[in-house]
């Protein structure tokens, strides 16, 4: 029989301490504000209650997730490669990085009177806006996870006859894996912020359009429980990317993140 071991039970109960710390000061804050826009614990449950079963909250979370797919397979689809392209060859790294670096500092929310101008006001422009505040981060990201690789393993290789594509296939993007999955799994916590921030633009679905609508009629109870919602829907992501990671990547200690 196994037993719990003393560090998880610490952590659970400084979980329920947080908890109840944290219910106790909302309460007591939503005693002191408007009730209007800072409403009290058990307002903010029936809210959560009325939006959790509604259908319809799950057809625009179903709207936002099919959106933000796409714009993220895109960008792992061209930043991958161009990591690693940038890895391998200086000379490229040296022509392109610099216009990526600039583009990477410019706030998100910046480019949507430009983007919407070109693409519209429908779901493309969605998707780019999100390409664009996930593809240059993930870039550097897989870039620096490629640059993290042993040089004694590709040297090592090399010694034994490893060429180019084996080279690559073999032992860097196998001994790099593990970190890219990290930052693949950093990325797409961005990638979801923002989405909700390309909603505002004009939506008639999505998440982001739900959140806009409650904050409208200043429902704040039920735009709570879509943040509530956002918040799950983030931590179950996380796990299953942390599950996928230790499928994919056996090899990886128990303990490490």
């Amino acid at each position: 029989m196994r037993f719990i071991g003393k560090d998880k039970i610490i952590s659970v109960i400084l979980f329920i301490v947080s908890f109840v710390a944290v219910i106790c000061i909302w309460e007591v804050t939503a005693r002191h504000n408007n009730p209007v826009l800072f409403p009290n614990i058990s307002r903010v449950c029936e809210g959560l209650q009325n939006t959790v079963f509604a259908a319809d909250t799950y057809q625009h979370l179903g709207a936002s997730l099919q959106l933000i797919s796409i714009a993220f397979l895109l960008s792992i689809l061209i930043a991958f490669p161009t990591a690693l392209l940038c890895f391998r060859h200086r000379l490229f790294a040296k022509t392109v990085l610099p216009y990526h670096n600039f583009i990477r500092y410019i706030p998100v929310p910046a480019f949507v009177p430009f983007c919407t101008a070109i693409f519209g006001v429908g779901d493309t422009v969605k998707i780019v806006l999100v390409f664009i505040g996930t593809y240059f981060q993930m870039l550097f990201l897989f870039i620096n996870d490629f640059e993290s690789v042993p040089k004694g393993y590709i040297e090592s290789a090399e010694t034994l006859g490893f060429r180019k594509v084996n080279l690559i296939t073999q032992i860097i993007i196998r001994a790099a894996a593990p970190d890219i999955l990290n930052s693949i799994r950093i990325t797409f916590a961005w990638a979801w912020s923002y989405l909700l921030v390309a909603e505002v633009v004009n939506s008639i679905r999505g998440v982001g359009y739900l959140v806009l609508q409650s904050y409208r009629v200043l429902n704040m109870p039920r735009l709570i429980a879509y943040l509530f919602i956002i918040g799950i829907f983030g931590i179950v992501m996380d796990i299953l990317f942390k599950h996928i990671r230790t499928l994919l990547c056996p090899h990886i200690k128990k303990g490490e993140k």
